[in-house]
């Protein structure tokens, strides 16, 4: 596994599992035979061994659940097939350092042993009964990724254009950082937001305009932003509130942190919630399908690691889906007759953010450079 793919997982937490005591001796040991001869599923997917997969491996801090999968199988987003057989794993995701999976035959066929490495468990007084003192490990590098899901978003045209914008401070200041007042204009909605009792006192986000996302009919998506700076809605009164029935007196917001200037013009939109990743799991496109159209920066070419711009939206995937690379649509001329070419598979990427019409994607491996128009469909 290549160190580029791999993530510290946070040693502070701690993921709660259903588990009976069968036993608190320190010396037990479970062995979970996981019998798995190729078989076809209903999408005719046919769980296949790598010919170099190793005969045993223990997970260490660092590893992915995509490396472990890869490590043993053609095919990684397979990996919840592998376990589906027995009923006594309740979360195939949940795999922890220590834990040692070891490639077996049995009667000619390949089979998985994973065996745990006993923990001394702790008993809590809650219905959710035994947690683990160690945590799973992840399902892909989130490390690499973090940056993009906390700085990087897609919002509608609409929301930018007719939303809030910075457009200066009380000192007259040009580039504003942590712990200044900024003030915003402000556009009445539909909604009656424009009303002073309705405005949320929570955190929201400042955002400046990196480019406009568009399909391959060269429509607009969306625009992809990035997050410069928090900021809190300060509710300040004053006689012009009262008298001004255009809502023309300024917002007053205060930077709460920043990570970045925050120059006029940027945005103010509500903050996202943020990711849970421990509740993220794999799961495969089946009718699911869409085209790389972009990444989040001016490249037009991404390989392995790399976040790309996908044109399917919350609506049709979510985080954890797994989409194969295919080639785009190409075609070539000879003596006169025209051919389409094959759709070559170029990899894999599994999506960790979702927009209204738009997702992030991290591409997991790849065998070539990949373009915008390269199509996602299942696996």
């Amino acid at each position: 596994m290549a160190d580029t793919d791999k993530k510290l997982i946070n040693e502070t937490g701690g993921l709660q599992v259903n588990l009976i005591i069968n036993s608190l001796c320190t010396c037990m040991f479970v062995g979970l035979l996981l019998f798995m001869a190729p078989a076809a599923f209903a999408k005719g997917d046919i769980i296949q061994f790598r010919t170099d997969a190793p005969s045993e491996h223990v997970v260490v801090k660092g590893d992915t659940l995509w490396d472990i999968s890869e490590t043993f199988l053609f095919d990684p987003w397979l990996w919840p097939e592998v376990w589906r057989a027995n009923p006594e794993i309740h979360n195939p995701h949940l795999i922890y350092p220590g834990d040692v999976i070891t490639l077996v035959y049995q009667d000619g066929k390949p089979t998985l042993m994973l065996s745990r490495v006993p923990q001394k468990p702790i008993i809590a007084l809650s219905p959710q009964g035994i947690k683990h003192l160690k945590p799973a490990i992840d399902l892909i590098n989130w490390a690499a990724v973090e940056p993009f899901l906390s700085h990087d978003q897609v919002l509608s045209t609409a929301s930018i254009n007719n939303g809030m914008m910075v457009i200066g401070n009380p000192q007259q200041l040009t580039r504003l950082t942590s712990q200044q007042l900024i003030l915003a204009n402000y556009a009445p909605d539909q909604k009656g937001e424009n009303n002073q009792r309705n405005w949320s006192k929570g955190q929201y986000a400042v955002v400046h305009k990196q480019h406009t996302i568009y399909d391959m009919q060269g429509a607009a998506l969306g625009i992809h932003v990035k997050h410069v700076a928090d900021a809190q809605f300060q509710p300040i009164r004053s006689r012009q509130h009262a008298a001004d029935s255009n809502n023309s007196v300024a917002k007053v917001f205060k930077v709460t942190d920043s990570k970045q200037e925050i120059i006029l013009g940027d945005s103010i939109v509500p903050k996202p919630s943020s990711l849970d990743l421990s509740s993220v799991t794999l799961t495969v496109a089946d009718s699911q399908q869409g085209y790389i159209v972009g990444g989040v920066s001016t490249r037009t070419r991404w390989s392995r690691s790399d976040v790309v711009v996908m044109d399917v939206g919350q609506q049709q995937t979510k985080p954890g889906m797994v989409f194969g690379i295919y080639a785009p649509d190409r075609t070539l001329t000879y003596s006169g007759t025209t051919y389409s070419q094959p759709q070559m598979k170029q990899g894999d990427l599994v999506v960790i953010a979702t927009f209204a019409t738009t997702s992030f994607g991290v591409i997991v491996n790849a065998n070539s450079a990949i373009q915008r128009g390269a199509q996602l469909r299942a696996p």
